[in-house]
């Protein structure tokens, strides 16, 4: 599905700013919707029919909040760790074998010189 949406991008003072995102935090809004409402407003045009928020890209939001993202990037950290500890534990004497094998080889080459 292609979008037919824009970015317009301009430039701003850190002061503008941080009085666009307070007032937009204070009344529980994106900056980019007061943005594109005031501009609306300033030219006299209809915002009806346009596609605004989060909501409305195309994709679904995969968490919640971020807490919820958080917690799910915990739990896949700790999956990770544990699919590591069974592998080595299941390959261990391959790994030591190995470790043994090169080790004596070493030593034997060092032996001979």
């Amino acid at each position: 599905m292609a979008s037919d949406k824009t970015a317009l991008m301009f430039g701003l003072t850190e002061t503008f700013k941080d009085a666009i995102a307070e007032w937009a935090q204070t009344n529980d809004r994106s900056t980019a919707d007061v943005c594109r409402q005031a501009i609306a407003e300033y030219i006299d045009y209809d915002l009806a029919g346009e596609q605004t928020g989060r909501e409305n890209r195309g994709r679904p939001t995969k968490y919640a909040s971020p807490e919820e993202r958080k917690q799910a990037q915990k739990n896949r950290e700790i999956a990770k760790r544990e699919l590591v500890k069974n592998l080595l534990r299941e390959h261990e004497a391959a790994i030591k074998a190995k470790a043994i094998a090169a080790l004596q080889a070493t030593s034997d080459a060092n032996d001979q010189a």
